[in-house]
């Protein structure tokens, strides 16, 4: 099959893809902005025996829904995928997408289907990503700049006016890209984080060198970081090790990102979490408040004296919702994500033992020493965590499971189920405003210990 197809659109399905079939009955994934009923011409991009992607070309019969997408960016890059659709349309589609997961996974009890919530939407659904990672494209003879990968390849397209991004992130980076020593520093970039510490709207950057490259004079980042008022502090990663170097400090500044807790109204300092360069940190901030909040509920509700977070980073959901008379107990694989959540704890003013170790070890740990939890948070990487399910029901009768893969998800919660726990509720995030991803907080209960 070389040539271009017509599609009648069905439904979205995860990853953003609408779904129809072929003449044959050949089932067709159709990526590029497609509306369910929609009739599109498409190309084939990867075909498999059974069914195959696709790449939208033309519109042929729109939706009435259908809308301009408001980034100039969007046909060429692949980090939005749901643009052409109104915003309240996107939370209805994401929902959806989200269903036909639970559904289709075999074993998952369909009556769980009316325990899931209705998106709640982000409270801005455009600028809201606080942390950017751009590549650094070199294309012959002209200028090098920073982009994000196309759609369907490994190139890359420029993006200085990406709508998901903080607008603090574009002007840091396209102030970086105007520099006249900026052509020099891209010869040894593979590519630069740029995150915003919010309590503070200030930049840290972080330059990730080719391999190969030893590294690079801290004079020439200086040159480059010294006009970029918004950016606080440099740092550069050595493609060796791994480690990080700090290359340039503005005065009376330091390399750490820090994220505001709401006020408890007990102190009046303004409380925070803060990350090191590196550590992973929710991109949405306030909906990451939302479900901070929600987990707070959670245990309340319970008269919750003791928590385990088996993924707990810097202390995101841990901290925020532990306090001085609960037992706080916390592991992650990143050492420097332990050794921040210790700091955070301690200008929390909060005890909590934190361990650098992986989920399933620590589990292990506990249940051999018969360490019982009044809750139990998971918030694993996107692969899920089936390897930690057989252990759970002796931690812990309640868990809160955070997940941003609808499928994975779906697979846990049917393993969950044979190991005696039920859903009591699933709600919906929009942690990821514009992309076919939605981030879910599920809860879920054992009548009984075994």
């Amino acid at each position: 099959m070389s040539h271009n197809e017509t599609v009648r659109i069905e439904k979205l399905v995860h990853g953003g893809y609408g779904l129809g079939r072929l003449a044959s009955g050949f089932v067709a994934l159709v990526d590029g902005g497609v509306l369910p009923n929609e009739l599109v011409e498409a190309e084939p991009v990867r075909l498999k025996r059974d069914m195959g992607f696709f790449r939208a070309i033309r519109i042929l019969e729109p939706e009435a829904e259908r809308v301009t997408p408001v980034c100039v960016h969007f046909q060429d890059c692949g980090g939005c995928q749901l643009q052409h659709m109104p915003y309240e349309y996107q939370l209805q589609a994401k929902k959806a997408m989200f269903l036909d997961s639970l559904s289709r996974q075999k074993g998952f009890e369909q009556d769980a289907i009316r325990l899931v919530s209705n998106v709640l939407p982000a409270h801005n659904p455009l600028e809201y990503r606080h942390f950017m990672r751009f590549h650094c494209a070199h294309t012959g003879e002209s200028r090098p700049f920073l982009g994000l990968a196309r759609r369907w390849s490994n190139e890359v397209t420029p993006t200085p006016r990406c709508r998901i991004a903080d607008p603090l992130i574009l002007e840091c980076m396209n102030a970086i890209q105007s520099s006249g020593a900026w052509s020099e520093l891209a010869c040894s970039l593979q590519e630069i984080s740029l995150g915003i510490s919010l309590t503070e709207r200030l930049v840290v950057a972080v330059l990730f060198l080719k391999n190969g490259v030893a590294g690079v004079a801290d004079a020439l980042i200086r040159e480059i970081f010294e006009r970029c008022e918004g950016i606080k502090a440099c740092l550069v990663q050595d493609s060796s090790t791994r480690r990080l170097k700090t290359s340039f400090l503005r005065h009376g500044c330091d390399v750490i990102r820090r994220f505001p807790l709401p006020d408890s109204g007990v102190s009046t300092v303004s409380a925070c979490l803060l990350a090191s360069p590196g550590v992973f940190v929710q991109n949405n901030w306030s909906i990451n408040l939302a479900i901070q909040d929600l987990i707070r509920q959670k245990g309340e509700a319970c008269d919750c004296r003791s928590i385990l977070d088996l993924h707990c980073g810097m202390g995101n959901f841990l901290l925020s919702c532990g306090r001085a008379d609960m037992r706080l107990c916390g592991s992650d694989v990143s050492c420097e994500a332990v050794s921040d959540a210790g700091k955070n704890a301690a200008a929390l003013g909060l005890s909590a033992e934190l361990a650098c170790q992986t989920a399933k070890k620590q589990a292990e740990i506990l249940s051999k020493h018969r360490q019982r939890f009044d809750l139990l948070i998971l918030d694993p990487a996107r692969g899920g965590c089936p390897e930690l399910i057989p252990l759970l029901p002796y931690l812990s009768l309640r868990i809160v499971y955070i997940s941003c893969d609808p499928p994975a998800l779906a697979r846990d919660l049917v393993l969950l189920g044979k190991k005696g726990y039920k859903i009591q509720e699933i709600r919906l995030f929009d942690m990821f405003a514009q992309t076919h991803h939605l981030e879910s907080v599920t809860t879920l209960y054992m009548d009984e210990r075994p």
